[in-house]
């Protein structure tokens, strides 16, 4: 069935249902998860003969439920292919302070009914500047605050058949006794922020993009070899015939189109689709390799052309390029380009391209030349990087070092090599000697110091970004996703923690406003919050080895903090960015008070070298701070496992090296700074 709605009414002890389509038989899949639904709920099962249900769980009064008119779905960025995590209704009339977040693993014995949660058509409203700075949670018997819902969802369980009675579905729950433990694991996904995620992968992205790589190397990649192979054949003396002419020319239109339709399938997936990670990364790759063989395509056009005309330059056609590159990325002066962010960095592959008929010989190494803004001619700027052409024509470079830093200004690189081409092959006479030189690569920024890092990579990431006004949030979330590896030293194909996707809405909601398009100075407001962010994750590598654990839940607001925290038990606490204090952190953690329990932040005031050591510190002598809530570090994470885990404060302390305590009161400060 479909649950239409779902909502409290002015009475607390009263929960209304609408349920469709749910017949007599079948009502009981709402409590798929409990053997007994009736007895453990203290409830009844209604329905009525328009094939509408009505619940009573304990503590609720029996309310009479009309059909639903319109079931349907509104909300354009709604997708129903994307299944959604689900979520616990706990009995709002006998609240337990010990009970579990709906995101956690809850003890056997406490049922509830399990509901699939969608995105709801209009946002909540913001918290006002004036509204208080704590959340408690009294011991006062009025229902817990829920975040709302859509007015409509899907409910999850075992169909029943038309004719099943009630008595072999009530058989069927009690001889599957680790459906409650599946459940209840299915249901731990619950996100923690005050809706779900408006911004949903594009689980068809990799579909596509297998399929486009499929086209590329079964397709293009074999014409192309077929269209080489065809015109190196194709005679030219006395001159190239009419005939042939036509048919080399059609081979290339045809080329053409396919690499073409192919780069604009792929480049849209880029700019439209929030991908996986290794989504994003093999989409690049392919990207990349179109664009080369779209320009291996030009040379034998070109050639083409010149044979009609019996030009002796047709034997005279290459032209040198970057394959692969690392770039752009900043780089520290004197350190080794490729291994610099990962041991699974590409280096810088240089590939020499000729027309189908040019024979060539090499008379030097392919070498490189840095030109930035500051750049002087002759001036000393490599340590190391010269190499030769392989019989494939490829040069690769895996020890590009910068002597001379750059001042914070973008450089590119140029790589040359002199070739001298071979006109007569039986007789080996020699013809033209020429120096080619490739396209600039993409830009990078020398560094003296790690501290220039953010403002280069901030940089470079704008560039790349805005080729035009304004981009769309898909794309700025693909290359957010990108930097961010990079910049932490991940492997794109396989990180340990990539952004997740509830990472990626955050930054979606509370720092571009959930909007569609995104603007250059949107960007540069964003990158003051994030850059400092990322910059504590890469150079601090105590707090790295946290993060990549998932013992830094880091992007999350005060306010969804506050939600994941109330219902914990005294002692539960989560680390996370600051909102209004780039780059610092904060202790959120549950405590006791005289009118029950409540939310605390604790804000780091110490510099970013300095936080690892604080913040053991103040876990040491937080003695009320017990437990931390570890997250899943999927970018993805699966809905049959727990979201979070509940770990004693000691896992931290592995990570971080025992430092001098200074005095506690100087160790933080009451974030009491926050502004909506």
């Amino acid at each position: 069935g479909i649950l239409t709605s779902s909502q409290l009414k002015d009475d607390p002890n009263v929960l209304s249902l609408s349920v469709e389509g749910v017949e007599e038989e079948g009502f009981a899949n709402l409590l798929m998860m409990t053997p007994e639904p009736a007895a453990m709920f203290g409830g009844s099962l209604k329905t009525s003969s328009e094939g509408v249900g009505g619940l009573r769980l304990g503590g609720f009064k029996e309310e009479a439920i009309a059909p639903s008119n319109s079931p349907t779905h509104t909300d354009p960025t709604y997708d129903s292919s994307i299944p959604t995590p689900t979520t616990s209704l706990p009995n709002p009339t006998a609240p337990n302070p010990s009970s579990p977040h709906p995101c956690l693993s809850a003890p056997s014995n406490s049922p509830s009914l399990v509901v699939v949660p969608l995105p709801s058509p209009t946002p909540t409203s913001e918290p006002s500047a004036s509204s208080s700075r704590k959340s408690t949670r009294s011991s006062h018997p009025d229902p817990p605050s829920r975040p709302q819902t859509r007015s409509s969802a899907r409910l999850r369980g075992r169909p029943s058949s038309r004719g099943e009675s009630r008595e072999r579905q009530q058989q069927f729950l009690q001889q599957q006794p680790s459906t409650h433990s599946i459940q209840q694991n299915s249901a731990q996904n619950t996100l923690f922020y005050s809706q779900p995620n408006r911004w949903k992968v594009n689980r068809g992205g990799g579909k596509i993009l297998s399929g486009l790589f499929s086209n590329f190397n079964d397709s293009i990649k074999p014409y192309m070899s077929e269209l080489r192979k065809k015109q190196k054949q194709t005679p030219i003396s006395p001159k190239l015939s009419k005939t042939d002419a036509q048919t080399l020319g059609k081979m290339h239109e045809k080329a053409r189109q396919e690499i073409r339709n192919c780069l604009a399938e792929c480049s849209k997936l880029l700019r439209t689709s929030i991908l996986s990670p290794a989504t994003i990364h093999e989409a690049g790759c392919l990207e990349r390799d179109l664009q080369l063989e779209l320009k291996q395509l030009e040379l034998y056009e070109e050639e083409l052309e010149k044979l009609k005309k019996r030009s002796p330059e047709a034997h005279c056609l290459a032209c040198l390029v970057i394959a692969k590159q690392p770039f752009p990325k900043p780089i520290k002066k004197g350190t080794t380009v490729s291994g610099a962010d990962g041991e699974h960095e590409e280096p810088t592959l240089v590939r020499l391209l000729t027309a189908s008929k040019v024979c060539y010989s090499a008379e030097s190494k392919v070498t490189a030349e840095v030109v930035s803004e500051d750049s002087k001619k002759g001036e000393e700027v490599f340590i190391a990087g010269e190499r030769g052409l392989d019989d494939e024509g490829y040069a690769t470079f895996y020890d590009l070092k910068f002597a001379k830093p750059t001042r914070l200004n973008v450089a590119h690189l140029y790589f040359y090599v002199q070739i001298r081409f071979v006109t007569g092959v039986e007789h080996y006479s020699t013809g033209a000697s020429v120096t080619l030189r490739s396209p600039p690569s993409a830009p990078f920024v020398v560094i003296t110091n790690e501290s220039q890092w953010g403002d280069s990579e901030g940089m470079l990431m704008r560039l790349k970004a805005f080729y035009q006004e304004t981009i769309s949030w898909p794309y700025m979330a693909n290359l957010i996703q990108t930097h961010f590896l990079r910049s932490t030293r991940q492997d794109v194909t396989k990180p340990d923690r990539p952004l997740s996707l509830s990472d990626l809405n955050f930054l979606a909601k509370w720092r571009f406003e959930n909007k569609s398009t995104i603007t250059k100075e949107a960007y540069e407001e964003f990158w003051g919050w994030f850059g400092l962010a990322c910059r504590r994750i890469r150079h601090q590598l105590p707090f790295h080895s946290l993060w990549m654990k998932g013992l830094i839940l880091g992007l999350i607001s005060r306010q969804d903090a506050e939600r994941l925290l109330t219902g914990e038990a005294v002692g539960t606490f989560v680390i996370r960015f600051s909102e209004t204090n780039p780059g610092k952190i904060v202790l959120s953690y549950v405590k006791e008070e005289n009118v029950g329990e409540s939310v605390s932040h604790l804000l780091l005031a110490y510099g970013p070298r300095e936080a690892p050591k604080h913040l053991q510190n103040i876990l040491e002598k937080k003695t009320e701070c017990t437990t931390v809530l570890k997250i899943s570090t999927e970018f993805e994470p699966d809905p049959r496992a727990p979201l979070f885990v509940r770990e004693p404060k000691e896992a931290f302390f592995k990570d971080l090296k025992k430092g001098i305590a200074p005095p506690l009161s100087a160790d933080y400060e009451v974030d009491d700074s926050f502004a909506p």
